[in-house]
């Protein structure tokens, strides 16, 4: 009988202390805060790398986690590998060691995956990062480098993994969020085929939508601005591919980078073209080293026009609408061997027209009055000037009113060409977009060899061209070539003004030569020449890219803006 009581008691006694144990352990493990909104059905996956530590000095357990912040960065060797993660970073292009690295669930569209991605309590990240990873394999795949591209500014999404404790966390946050910059979100929504509604960060304002995405924010007086991002449908809708460059995402700002092949190396800060404002700012950029009472002058009096024309409500301004073909590099790729994944599309950097060298009547007025040209000097015609007259025909012999209609040569539409244009085949189209992107690179090298100063080339060019035209277009009787085309009077008389002017441009570029070439001045057929080829690249870089109409460019100061941003 003792026995039995003496068992009963030590059975007891064992469940009181293993009750007590039990509470006592609970109370240390809920000192680690935050554990629960670290776990699984709230970080998915990124969940595996959140532990509890215990921190002897104060006898609690704390919350450690990882999070993603989320930039951009160069393509290189490396990109998505497993020797990359090992740094501490990890580029998302959705291949295996990518989305083991990035804790990122593949398969996009599989049952599994949609359960996983469509849980309410999984955070906006999560889903996020999938859809960078989809935007990173499509750059690795339909835009790897090459020499026509600007060298090693490819951007593919970045994530860098950040340690952090819950302790830290300010005390309205609920959830573990990814961080990123300003700057990066904007090029990241714009990537992804959404227009930003409204675009206030200083404020917390941010909407941007679009292509099955949303992101919105709110302001946390703790932290600063939180944003929120939804998928509101799983497929793409429609052509929704950017040039995946940083010169090309600068554009979404309003700034042009200079090519430095071209303007040199020591051409610094970006020409700003969208607004008033921003060119009144940076259009000195281009006068660099030129000084004179005539420079000064002529840019004032260039600057008022602009304003004048701005102020009034035109959309077209001679010379100031070719300021980016002019200055830019060629940021558009081979076409590959992917049929209408070419990737050609480029923010715009402001709402104006896109200017003469985008135009068919640019184009009709430029062959013809070259033409003219050559004929006037007869023997004493350059090579240059003919090689360009013979690109300029073979392109039209080749594929006809095509190339001068922007929409007919992106889009390949056979209706209403003639019948041997007619058979719509891919390896046409890829041989047209190839060759000019060849003739822009030809064009090019022949600049970078020229004995002219392209700056100085160029900021003549603009000075005598951002004015009204010189000559108005003479009456088109109703069968002339240009009623039937249904061409712009002003337009072709700012082409037509651009070849009149060009003596002009050649008298003031050789004046500012005469301390460069002492022993052997240049001579006005090579300032000729430069000239023609200046503008015939510039008509093959429009061909090269489209511009998306319609959507400004967010305010320039906020490109590469490190105000950081939180997404939860």
């Amino acid at each position: 009988m003792t026995d039995a009581v003496a068992l009963a008691a030590l059975i007891v006694s064992l469940v009181a202390l293993f009750t007590t144990t039990g509470q006592l352990l609970q109370q240390y493990f809920a000192t680690a805060d935050g554990y629960r909104r670290c776990r699984y059905s709230v970080m998915g996956l990124w969940a595996k790398r959140t532990k509890r530590r215990w921190i002897w000095g104060e006898f609690r357990f704390e919350t450690a986690f990882l999070i993603p912040r989320i930039t951009y960065g160069p393509l290189h060797g490396d990109v998505g590998t497993k020797k990359e993660a090992v740094s501490g970073r990890c580029s998302l292009v959705n291949n295996e060691d990518s989305l083991e690295a990035s804790m990122t669930l593949g398969g996009w569209g599989s049952p599994s995956a949609r359960k996983y991605y469509d849980s309410d309590e999984l955070v906006c990240w999560v889903p996020l990062l999938a859809q960078l990873h989809k935007q990173g394999e499509d750059i690795v795949r339909y835009f790897p480098q090459g020499s026509d591209s600007v060298a090693n500014d490819t951007m593919v999404p970045v994530i860098q993994f950040v340690h952090k404790t819950w302790g830290f966390m300010p005390t309205d946050v609920v959830r573990p969020m990814a961080s990123s910059t300003v700057s990066d979100v904007a090029i990241m929504a714009r990537r992804m085929g959404q227009v930003w509604r409204t675009f206030d960060p200083a404020a917390g304002s941010m909407r941007a939508e679009g292509n099955g995405h949303v992101i919105t924010s709110t302001l946390a007086r703790s932290l600063g601005t939180i944003l929120q991002y939804t998928f509101t449908s799983r497929e793409n809708a429609g052509n929704c591919f950017y040039i995946p460059v940083k010169e090309a995402d600068k554009l979404g700002f309003g700034l042009v980078e200079f090519d430095h092949r071209l303007f040199g190396p020591e051409m610094g800060g970006d020409l700003d073209v969208s607004s008033y404002e921003g060119i009144s700012q940076t259009l000195y950029l281009l006068v660099g080293g030129v000084s004179g009472r005539d420079t000064s002058k002529g840019m004032e009096r260039s600057l008022r026009h602009i304003s004048k024309a701005i102020s009034s409500g035109k959309d077209f301004i001679p010379g100031f609408n070719d300021l980016v073909p002019i200055c830019s590099a060629m940021l558009s790729n081979r076409t590959g061997v992917h049929k209408n994944r070419w990737l050609n599309r480029i923010p715009s950097p402001n709402l104006f027209n896109r200017g003469v060298t985008s135009s068919a009547e640019g184009f009709r007025v430029f062959e013809r009055r070259l033409e003219s040209f050559i004929r006037s000097k007869e023997d004493q015609a350059s090579d240059q000037s003919k090689r360009i007259l013979a690109h300029l025909k073979k392109i039209r012999a080749d594929f006809g009113t095509r190339w001068e209609v922007e929409k007919d040569w992106d889009q390949w539409n056979s209706v209403g060409f003639e019948e041997v244009l007619a058979r719509n085949t891919w390896d046409q189209e890829k041989a047209g977009k190839d060759l000019i992107m060849e003739y822009h690179a030809e064009m090019t090298n022949f600049l970078m060899q020229s004995r002219v100063h392209y700056r100085d080339l160029v900021i003549e060019h603009i000075l005598s061209t951002t004015e009204a035209p010189m000559t108005e277009p003479p009456p088109w009787p109703e069968d002339s070539e240009y009623a039937r085309a249904g061409f712009d009077p002003e337009i072709v008389a700012s082409m037509e003004s651009y070849f009149d002017k060009l003596t002009a441009v050649v008298t003031v570029v050789l004046r500012r030569h005469r301390h460069s070439y002492k022993n052997d001045p240049l001579t006005h057929a090579e300032i000729e020449d430069a000239w023609f080829s200046m503008i015939f690249r510039a008509f093959c870089w429009q061909r090269s890219h489209v511009m998306i109409p319609g959507v400004p460019p967010l305010p320039s100061e906020y490109w590469n803006s490190k105000m950081p941003v939180y997404i939860g």
